[in-house]
């Protein structure tokens, strides 16, 4: 899962880069808009694919290793603390799972909190419609503001002056586009994700990218150096807004007028869109392909090896080695002839008999005998390869760290004379293809009887989940260091 997290946050930390870098101070706001709003799924659901890439150069495969770390993962499970107290212990997983759900809940209830102060405002002010959209009147620092299909607007200005019916457009202008949809959108993601810094940024830049697409729209129908000057006379008047709200007087005031009165098109405006599909070919190149090495399969059935016949002349007195050589795994196999009957033999011209030369030239010859049946091959066996590091580690299909401390005796190493202390062992097993445990051994073993109790403890989890490489299950270690702690 860590894994994951820092794949997104780079992910995003590449999709922004772009933004500021190329987009940011450009009148494009529509294709702005919809760029920081697809910003946030694609850094969750790049790190999610997964491509697979044959590679065999050993440079490019180097330079995809380097590239590829992030998808990696310990084989080293997150450690586990059991107390001689026979206690739970509260573990720094546990203890940060907490924090982090402590502070997702304050995101969460701010959220609300804006949410019922916008409702309250809504029932306790007087209601009309105008243009089809229901205008609230009420006295409040930040309005005129919008809120889905509501706009909050100050009695004291007439909708029906120029002043009022630019404020007015501004503020329709939201509503008719959900902007509000946007801002709750951000929000959420950033109280569930509220260690990314790139949200915050995102969400900065979404709101200004609404302004300008408001300003834009509202100084069409009037002349935009007033529309500039009405914003500059508002602009210390602003209050502080909420988080949820469109109001028109923001702190972006700079920006807002520089973005109003442009008048050149963007340079390379085209081009400066068009450089997304690259970028996005190099973030699904840095974190969604996997790479595969080709390797030649070994030969997993037994084969019939070639036989050679040979004649000799005289000129060659060594007869011919008939042995056959062959490529399995990392094994050669080579072919030797078993029976007696199969070995070489020579005949030579004895004097007591005479070969009968048919074709002139050949008159002294040594025959080789013609061996019984080919000999065969034996089938290569190879063991599948155990893994250190896979693309999805082998996990526990429950909640494996409360499996281990409701399981284990903290009181082992304090009944074996342990003195009062901390006490870490490190289990170190193989999970199997089909989810099997097995070859369990402890690489640190502190004594008092520790390595046993976490041998016993990890011998009864029973299936895992097994690990993949390359979209195949493949075995894989995996340990998990456990801490005794012995208190008096």
């Amino acid at each position: 899962m860590l894994a994951y997290i820092l794949q997104v946050t780079g992910c995003s930390v590449l999709l922004y880069s772009y933004y500021h870098l190329i987009l940011r101070n450009e009148r494009f706001h529509q294709y702005n808009r919809f760029y920081l709003l697809a910003l946030v799924p694609l850094s969750f659901l790049l790190p999610l694919l997964r491509f697979t890439l044959p590679l065999q150069n050993e440079l490019a495969l180097s330079i995809a290793s380097s590239f590829h770390r992030l998808n990696q993962f310990s084989v080293t499970l997150p450690e586990v603390v059991v107390t001689s107290r026979q206690r739970v212990g509260f573990t720094g997983r546990y203890a940060g799972s907490f924090l982090y759900g402590l502070i997702v809940l304050v995101f969460l209830i701010r959220i609300a909190i804006a949410l019922g102060t916008i409702v309250r405002l809504r029932r306790h002010h007087a209601v009309k419609k105008t243009d089809g959209l229901l205008l609230i009147e009420c006295r409040n620092a930040d309005v005129p503001f919008s809120f889905f299909k509501w706009i909050f607007w100050d009695p004291g200005t007439d909708v029906h002056t120029d002043t009022g019916k630019q404020l007015f457009d501004h503020e329709a202008y939201h509503v008719r586009h959900r902007h509000s949809l946007d801002l709750l959108f951000i929000e959420t993601v950033i109280a569930l994700l509220w260690f990314n810094p790139v949200f915050y940024l995102v969400r900065k830049e979404l709101r200004t990218t609404h302004e300008f697409l408001a300003d834009q729209y509202a100084a069409q129908k009037n002349n935009k150096y007033q529309y500039a000057e009405l914003l500059v006379r508002h602009a210390m008047s602003a209050g502080h807004s909420r988080k949820l709200i469109n109001p028109f007087f923001t702190n972006q005031l700079k920006r807002r007028i520089t973005m109003l009165t442009k008048n050149n098109k963007p340079a390379f405006q085209y081009l400066r869109k068009l450089m997304v599909l690259p970028l996005l070919a190099v973030a699904t190149l840095l974190f969604s392909f996997t790479y595969l090495e080709h390797s030649i399969a070994a030969i997993t059935k037994t084969v019939a090896a070639d036989s050679h016949n040979t004649i000799l002349n005289n000129e060659n007195e060594n007869p011919p080695q008939p042995t056959a050589t062959v490529l399995a795994a990392r094994e050669l196999n080579t072919v030797k002839p078993k029976p007696k009957d199969k070995q070489p033999s020579v005949i030579t011209n004895l004097p007591e008999r005479e070969i009968k030369i048919q074709v002139p030239g050949l008159e002294n010859i040594r025959q080789i005998a013609m061996p019984s049946p080919a000999d065969t091959v034996p089938a290569a066996k190879t063991e599948p390869e155990i893994f250190t590091k896979v693309e999805k580690e082998a996990f526990y299909p429950g909640e494996w760290a409360r499996f281990l401390m409701s399981n284990l005796n903290g009181a082992v190493p304090k009944n074996n004379g342990a003195q009062p202390g901390n006490y870490q062992a490190v289990v170190q097993f193989v999970v199997s293809r089909n989810g099997s445990v097995s070859d369990i051994k402890c690489i640190k073993d502190p004594g008092f009887g520790i390595a046993q109790e976490a041998i016993r403890v990890i011998k009864l989890s029973g299936k895992w989940n097994p690990a993949e490489q390359n979209h195949r299950k493949v075995k894989a270690y995996r340990k998990q260091p456990i801490t005794f702690q012995v208190t008096q």
